[in-house]
Formats: structure tokens, C-alpha cells, sequence
């Protein structure tokens, strides 16, 4: 998050701007706070999905993502997220925003290319991360990880994947957090 912001999306503005495009990037987790309504939070999560709907792009690495232990409530029931509806217990949240930015554009179908993109880190990276801090890369458990693997399984065999095994290295500590850099 740390490198768009700073480089990535700073580079996209100016060159949109020069061809009178204006870009505003959205990060699902701005402005996300541990209230402890997790169906609050997914509700803000896809409305902003909606916001930017066609466009997606999902960048995932080894880490699962936050699981409800309280579910999401009446929320995935709602007519709107119906793309959602039948889905097991203890999906991510972030698991839950790719199902739904991927699906919406099935549903809706009001454009003839696809608009989302997704890319996956190469797990390669891990061998750059220091010892000690290799665990803010990893899957959170087992569980976690058998969840994100078949994410990315799903999302390979739909053909949905821009770019499997972007490069990246250990970024460094950024106001206490390991980064990933080398983008």
C-alpha cells in the first residue's frame, strides 16, 4: 500500500492527467477502524466497490485477511449483494470484495472488456524477508492459507488473473511496519 501510494498512484495521475483522464484511487482498507462491526465495515467495503464499479484491480499476496467471527449478518442477504448469497462461513473480507467486484461484472455485463484486474505476488518474495518478520507476509494460519490458496486457484481458472508471480522484495520498515518494496 505503501509504494502505490507514495509512486504508483502519484505516476498514474500524471499520466491520466495529461490525456484529461481523472484517476482517484480507492483503498479498501482507508479509513477501515476496528469498530468491531464487521457488517458495518463490509458494508463500507463494497459500497466503495459499487462507487468504482466497473474498475477493480486485487493485488494478493500469501496473507488471508480479516475473518469475521461474528458473520456479516443480514448484509450478504441484501438484493444487491446477491453474488454473494451461498457462500460458505469464514470467507475474508477481503475474500469476499474480489467475489464481489469479479461477480458484479458478470451480473451487470454493461461493457464488452473486462475491467478488473487481478495479480498475484510470487511467493518468492518470502525468501527476501528478514527473519523474524517473515509472519506480516504469511497466511495467518492453515486454514488461512488453504482459503487463500484456493482463491487464487479460483481465480486462475477463471482466467480473472492479470499477472501471476509479480515480482517484489522486502521494502524495508516504514513507521514500524515491514513493507514490500521492488514493485
Amino acid at each position: 500500500r505503501d509504494q502505490l501510494t507514495r509512486f504508483v498512484f502519484p505516476a498514474l495521475q500524471s499520466r491520466c492527467a495529461d490525456i484529461r483522464v481523472h484517476v482517484t484511487p480507492v483503498d479498501l482498507r482507508w479509513g477501515v477502524t476496528a469498530s468491531g462491526d464487521d457488517e458495518a465495515t463490509l458494508g463500507v467495503c463494497l459500497r466503495l466497490i459499487d462507487e468504482c464499479s466497473p474498475f477493480f484491480i486485487g493485488l494478493l499476496g500469501e496473507r488471508y485477511g480479516y475473518v469475521s467471527q461474528t458473520g456479516h449478518g443480514s448484509l450478504l442477504q441484501k438484493e444487491e449483494y446477491s453474488c454473494l448469497t451461498g457462500l460458505p462461513e469464514g470467507l475474508s473480507t477481503t475474500h469476499l470484495e474480489m467475489l464481489y467486484a469479479l461477480n458484479k461484472d458478470r451480473e451487470e455485463k454493461s461493457h464488452s472488456h473486462r475491467s478488473q484486474l487481478v495479480y498475484i505476488r510470487d511467493k518468492e518474495f518470502l525468501t527476501t524477508v528478514p527473519t523474524g518478520m517473515e509472519e506480516d507476509f504469511m497466511a495467518e494460519s492453515q486454514t488461512a492459507k488453504e482459503h487463500m490458496d484456493e482463491l487464487k486457484k479460483m481465480l486462475r481458472g477463471e482466467g480473472l488473473v492479470a499477472k501471476d508471480g509479480y515480482k517484489a522484495s522486502f521494502g524495508g520498515v516504514v513507521e514500524g511496519k515491514p513493507r514490500a518494496g521492488g514493485l
